[in-house]
């Protein structure tokens, strides 16, 4: 009796806004994006060294120490969805939006 729906918009984790318009790492690219089963991100000029996917309800599903300039993430058991990747490397650390279908 009584339910609610609530939307939320412009979800966000800590001091960095969910999106790829606010990237602290320059050169810092994640592809395709959308994506059915893997992302790749790559970094120009600096080694990837930590990468953490969360789920929209914050819960950590993914954690990978590449030490690469590249790195794929392999969804093809996620959850179609939206994730976001927080993304560590020797020069900073950025937030990523990634979207599974």
């Amino acid at each position: 009796a009584g339910e609610k729906t609530y939307y939320f918009d412009n979800v966000g984790f800590g001091d960095l806004a969910v999106g790829i318009s606010n990237l602290a790492i320059e050169d810092l690219s994640v592809f395709p994006n959308p994506s059915i089963d893997f992302w790749t991100v790559t970094a120009d000029n600096t080694v990837i060294t930590s990468i953490e996917v969360f789920d929209l309800q914050g819960k950590l599903i993914l954690t990978l120490t590449p030490d690469a300039r590249s790195v794929n993430i392999n969804a093809s058991g996620f959850p179609d969805g939206i994730y976001v990747s927080k993304v560590y490397t020797n020069v900073g650390t950025s937030m990523l939006r990634l979207v599974k279908n």
